[in-house]
């Protein structure tokens, strides 16, 4: 017996039309619920994320218009070999989820998959591995936006990154399929015996600048339509899934209206729904970073849909990546708590948050949406140098894993 019902199938069809009619439905019948809720999805977005991504989504598009992005994937094909079992090539993807944060490595590994580069198996770790926030968001967003402090992003960027290796080691381990898409003489394969690793970074800095072929004046352009659009298409995402929020707790009532049941249902659905409603909760200043964490670990059904769109079918199952999202959620909740104390006394986050014993008061009290956006702007200043100190702290990460890497090399062919 089939568990799922195809969705190329007459079943699909009719299930997702009565769910649309059952949508108009309550629209048709609590149109002020439904306006509050898309305006509730419209005030966060035009408040934190729509200000707070778009100069950094400006310069993601100019270092991938400059082959920055890519000369950064090259310089991640050790630890992608090594540690995550995969070829080369997909440290493109990575790097996009590092700088561009998600969806953006799901189309990459969409577009590996489509040319042969990987296979099902290993299009399906990539996806989960580059699947990534991007810092901006964690620190200027939620640290500065929704916590009024940056110090508190900059923790939780350090946690997600973290967990996120440890998810990609974990699916490395228990995937046992083997390297079988690309030939051993592929150009990607090719390149990396016949170049120095550094030659080839530099190489690939080159040639995608050269590829690209715009003038700066032009690439500025492009980059600022870009990010704009893609920032449409976020709000247009927190909007909806507001109101499919709304919906559900008109729908099932008082089993889910009550906190912290309504929070967590809006986190299931939007990630930023439900890390703004977190941040107004009483909680413990610890609990409420570690669930947020987890929030972001999961990322939410409409990230989901996104990056199920741009990865394309090509025998990546969901039920995979909603394994690694779990992982990488569960992951994200329990180093927080087990690194809160060595994490703030190394990097020196504990006296510096705005917040205390608890965080943002209840919705209900002076802390309105208009002083949450003051606060935004006078913290603004202290995003660029956690922003340097997060990337830092990355590129140790990983100079370490590549060190490892060729060491391990090293001694391979030193035992034949």
């Amino acid at each position: 017996m089939r568990k799922w019902i195809p969705s190329d199938s007459r079943s699909f069809t009719i299930l997702l039309g009565a769910l649309a009619i059952i949508l108009v439905m309550f629209i048709v019948i609590y149109p002020d619920q439904i306006f509050k809720s898309s305006l509730h999805g419209l005030t966060i977005w035009w408040t934190f994320v729509f200000p707070g991504l778009l100069p950094f989504l400006i310069l993601s598009e100019i270092m991938i218009g400059l082959g920055l992005v890519h000369a950064l994937g090259t310089l991640l094909e050790p630890v992608m070999k090594l540690v995550f079992r995969l070829p080369g090539a997909s440290g493109w993807a990575l790097a996009m989820g590092l700088t561009a944060g998600f969806p953006a490595g799901a189309d990459v590994t969409g577009q590996l998959r489509r040319e042969g580069v990987l296979n099902a198996s290993e299009a399906q770790r990539l996806l989960a591995v580059s699947h990534l926030c991007s810092p901006v968001i964690m620190i200027a967003v939620v640290g500065v936006g929704f916590l009024q402090s940056p110090e508190a992003g900059f923790m939780i960027a350090v946690v997600h990154y973290l967990s996120a290796l440890a998810m990609g080691i974990t699916l490395r381990w228990t995937d046992s399929s083997g390297r079988t898409s690309v030939p051993s003489g592929s150009s990607t394969e090719t390149a990396g015996r016949n170049h120095g690793w550094l030659r080839r970074t530099a190489g690939s800095l080159r040639s995608a600048h050269r590829k690209d072929g715009r003038t700066f004046g032009k690439l500025l352009g492009d980059s600022v339509t870009s990010a704009a659009q893609k920032l449409l298409g976020i709000g247009g995402y927190i909007i909806l899934f507001s109101v499919l929020h709304r919906i559900l707790v008109l729908a099932l009532g008082p089993i889910v209206s009550a906190e912290p049941v309504n929070t967590l249902l809006s986190a299931f659905l939007e990630p930023h729904l439900g890390m703004y409603g977190m941040s107004r909760l009483s909680f413990p200043l610890l609990m409420t970073v570690a669930v947020i964490g987890a929030i972001l670990g999961w990322s939410g059904l409409s990230l989901h849909a996104q990056a199920r769109s741009l990865a394309g079918n090509n025998g990546i199952r969901y039920s995979r990546f909603i394994l690694a999202r779990l992982l990488h959620g569960a992951y994200a909740f329990i180093l927080t708590v087990l690194l809160w104390k060595p994490l703030t006394a190394t990097f020196g986050v504990v006296g510096t948050f705005a917040m205390t014993d608890t965080l943002v008061s209840p919705p209900n009290a002076a802390g309105s949406l208009l002083s949450d956006a003051g606060a935004f702007w006078t913290q603004g200043l202290k995003i660029w140098p956690l922003l340097a100190k997060l990337y830092v702290f990355v590129a140790g990460i990983f100079v370490l894993l590549i060190c490892i890497s060729l060491i391990n090399r090293a001694y391979r062919k030193k035992t034949g």
